[in-house]
């Protein structure tokens, strides 16, 4: 029975720990197998035509290797193929737009470009009540309101704002919050079928990455 192997270009720990932690476990009983890579060391934001140079690499090793992305859309690069926003434009919308165009530039189907709408924070507002447990010395009920507070939208909606994108809501409310740690153990109590859905862009993601592996051949 074929598996294959999918490269997860990550911008930052936090993803690779995601998809270690949380993706990993998931996609295998799939019979597909990630491996997050790091596209610099310690992780940022990359340009379009480095990532591209990655991608090419990753499928030319062969036809059961296919490689996505999970690149934020908060400071994506402005190199990054339709990347000017529109008026009116859902952050949603924008990232879809995006994903078409580089699907587009790289041109082939073992590549599933993804755009986390607009970083990778904007999932754990899918559960507040686990963001706050997840901080036993903490006053969890003040946390879970101070965040309630703070998002009254849908989580992919959460705005991209330098003081208000996901992550800065959080740091405002838990200090000690640790982007690399915290993110994706927080993911793994809220569980993937919650934040899918809560969150239809991340969901259509995960569908297209459950299909990769080739149905059984039930013929002998």
């Amino acid at each position: 029975m074929r598996s294959v192997t999918l490269t997860v270009l990550c911008e930052g720990p936090t993803e690779q720990r995601f998809v270690a932690q949380v993706l990993g476990p998931h996609l295998r009983t799939l019979r597909v197998f990630p491996k997050g890579q790091l596209m610099t060391p310690g992780g940022g934001v990359v340009k379009f035509q480095p990532l591209r140079e990655v991608i090419s690499r990753v499928l030319d090793q062969g036809k059961d290797h296919f490689v996505t992305t999970m690149l934020d859309l908060y400071a994506l690069p402005a190199d990054y193929p339709a990347h000017t926003p529109r008026a009116g434009e859902a952050g949603s919308q924008r990232a879809m737009r995006i994903e078409t165009a580089m699907r587009q530039k790289v041109n082939n189907q073992r590549f599933v470009p993804y755009i986390q709408v607009h970083e990778f924070e904007a999932l754990l507002f899918t559960d507040l009540e686990a963001v706050a447990s997840h901080f036993p010395d903490e006053d969890t009920q003040a946390i879970a309101a101070q965040l309630r507070r703070h998002a009254k939208v849908p989580p992919e909606d959460v705005d991209d704002g330098k003081e208000t994108a996901p992550s800065k809501r959080i740091l405002k409310v838990v200090a000690g919050y640790s982007k690399q740690v915290d993110g994706p153990a927080i993911v793994g109590r809220i569980g993937l079928d919650p934040i899918r859905r809560a969150c239809p862009h991340f969901a259509g993601w995960i569908e297209r990455l459950e299909r990769l592996a080739p149905e059984p051949d039930h013929h002998s």
